[in-house]
């Protein structure tokens, strides 16, 4: 069964399976008795129709006995497989340490939505699919929700995401088909699907999809990033509208809303990272490249490093109700969330009655008791999800016209993630 909050709100953080490697980020570092709800990502979808693991050594392999990277008890050379991999180490959390958490499958992502168009293409690919994901989540009976993170589902047949992921005009209803099917064969499992913040580059028929899910992950980060070409500085992540981004938080959840949505399935985004611009004097002013601050990809840092250093002073945007670090000396500015910026989606989640949001991803976060209370989790699990009081810094919102078309980065890529990078996507 999948477990509550206090509040009824939730904070969905994703767990990535390369977070293992260079990050040295692992299971035993979440903060799990103050976790509810955790994401996997990610695991594959073939063109067959059939699930496939993204990493096997990651997934189901590594014993984790060495150096204390595992969860305790610490796994010893003749672990039975059940124990091995992250798979192994979240099932240790929930059976042998009676952690009590929803963990969420997340199909896809940026670099692994080539597929999604073909595998539900013929209703031979769908049964297929349906059959193996079914038969992998009785494998792994860890997981209570499945997250399809189709990068991007649209029925206009034009790709938008990752140049070479096949699309099709007919995309939208093979992927009712799909849903309709999911329902039968896992009905006590929660559904999920990411979809864009951008309303223009909204290609699906919501009203036909949404009564099928459970909950809608509306990716509102990755709004700008100079690595794109952009010659003006802007937020990734805004919470309201702002004349420095071309898209925000509550001009996707208008939209949504205005589309009959429900306001309990929608979820919003929040960011453990930056995306930045070099050769600028301040936000909405010049830019010229990405920023050169970087953690693991270029122009990237993760929120735990942010600001950058002295030179890079952290400011408030009060339109935006977003934060952004700028070094004046070197013409270098980062857009990520803070906790003022985090507590604020908080606030307008419970404003609006959303459901929640969803965080990418755990390994960027300040440690959960960091002495000057920078982490995220931190700040949501306080004003979210376990706390219900009202924050200063947080603004009661006022609803705005939708805004749907504005000429601002009209040609950039909306939630251009890697999935082997920093990203959700990625």
């Amino acid at each position: 069964p999948n477990i509550s909050t206090p509040t009824g709100k939730r904070d969905i953080y994703y767990f990535t399976n390369w977070s293992i490697y260079d990050r040295h980020y692992f299971v035993k570092d979440l903060p799990i008795n103050n976790l509810v709800d955790i994401s996997y990502a990610f695991v594959k979808v073939q063109a067959t129709g059939e699930i496939a693991l993204s990493d096997p050594w990651a997934d189901v392999q590594n014993p984790f006995n060495v150096g204390g990277n595992g969860v305790d008890p610490q796994n010893n050379p003749n672990a039975p497989p059940e124990d091995l991999g992250l798979f192994g180490q979240f099932k240790k959390l929930l059976k042998d340490q009676g952690k009590q958490f929803n963990l969420m499958l997340a199909l896809g992502g940026w670099t692994l939505s080539a597929t999604f168009s073909d595998a539900f293409s013929t209703v031979e690919k769908r049964s297929a699919f349906v059959t193996s994901l079914t038969n992998f989540v009785t494998q792994y009976p860890i997981f209570n929700g499945i997250s399809i993170d189709w990068e991007y589902l649209s029925d206009d047949g034009v790709n938008y995401g990752k140049d070479g992921n096949s699309v099709r005009k007919e995309d939208g209803e093979n992927f009712i088909l799909v849903l309709q099917a999911l329902r039968k064969a896992l009905p006590s499992y929660t559904i999920a699907f990411c979809c864009f913040a951008a309303p223009e580059k909204v290609k699906w028929p919501i009203e036909r999809v949404v009564p099928l899910l459970d909950e809608l992950h509306v990716m509102t980060y990755d709004f700008h990033d100079g690595n794109w070409g952009e010659t003006k500085s802007a937020h990734h992540t805004n919470l309201m509208p702002s004349s420095h981004a071309a898209w925000s938080v509550d001009e996707a959840v208008e939209f949504y809303l205005s589309r009959a949505v429900p306001p309990a399935k929608i979820f919003i985004g929040g960011a453990l990272y930056s995306r930045g611009f070099a050769n600028t004097d301040g936000i909405g002013m010049p830019a010229q490249g990405g920023s050169p601050h970087t953690s693991w990809e270029p122009g990237l840092v993760d929120y735990k490093r942010l600001p950058w250093d002295a030179k890079s002073v952290e400011l408030w945007d009060d339109e935006a109700k977003a934060p952004y670090a700028l070094d004046s000396t070197n013409r270098v500015l980062d857009s990520y969330d803070n906790v003022k910026s985090i507590i604020a989606k908080a606030q307008y989640i419970k404003d609006h009655d959303l459901g929640g949001i969803i965080v990418w991803e755990c390994s960027g976060d300040f440690p959960y008791l960091d002495p000057r209370a920078r982490s995220i989790m931190k700040a949501l699990h306080d004003n979210l999800t376990h706390g219900t009081g009202r924050n200063a810094s947080a603004t009661t919102h006022v609803p705005t016209p939708l805004k749907i078309s504005k000429q601002l980065a009209a040609t950039q890529l909306i939630g251009m993630r890697n999935s082997t990078s920093a990203l959700h996507s990625t």
